[in-house]
């Protein structure tokens, strides 16, 4: 009895399984190193747009606007930009890749899930767009009482006696 045969096609099967391992593992890691290179690339000139607009701006501008508002605009944006654009790009393509092969094998092994999948689908965006809307508004809450705070920073900074808040 020969058994050195199968162990060497499991050997063969190992490899093959270490090889895609390995690939995998690379693909992640350019991915992620893709997605920050954009990110911060995509940051660099959103802030060089955003600083040549308020260095542009007319003095009423900054007669009107206060300068936490503006802070806080810079400082929101650039993070957003830089830290949580990239990584949510990525758990969304990431996502969609999970749910769209999920839904492919689900389809190939029952085909009459097709016909439930069009309803779920319309539950789905009638929650995303009441979920975007009510979001949207929170961020702009928050944004608004962010300015007051980053006002009182930047008036303690210039030495000025801080408006009470």
């Amino acid at each position: 009895m020969n058994r050195t045969a199968p162990a060497a096609a499991q050997v063969a099967y190992l490899a093959g399984f270490a090889g895609w391992a390995v690939a995998s593992a690379l693909l992640v890691v350019l991915r992620s190193r893709l997605m920050l290179g954009l990110g911060l690339v995509a940051g660099r000139v959103m802030h060089e747009e955003l600083l040549s607009r308020v260095l542009g701006a007319p003095l009423a501008f900054f007669d009107t606007t206060p300068r936490g508002r503006v802070l806080s605009r810079f400082s929101r944006e650039m993070m957003t930009v830089d830290v949580s654009l990239p990584s949510s790009l990525q758990t969304y393509l990431s996502t969609l890749a999970s749910v769209g092969s999920t839904v492919l094998v689900v389809l190939a092994a029952s085909p009459l899930f097709g016909g439930v999948l069009f309803p779920i689908a319309l539950a789905y965006f009638a929650v995303q767009r009441f979920y975007s809307s009510s979001s949207r508004e929170l961020k702009r809450i928050e944004a608004a009482t962010r300015s007051p705070l980053l006002s009182l920073v930047a008036a303690s900074l210039d030495g000025k006696q801080p408006p009470l808040l």
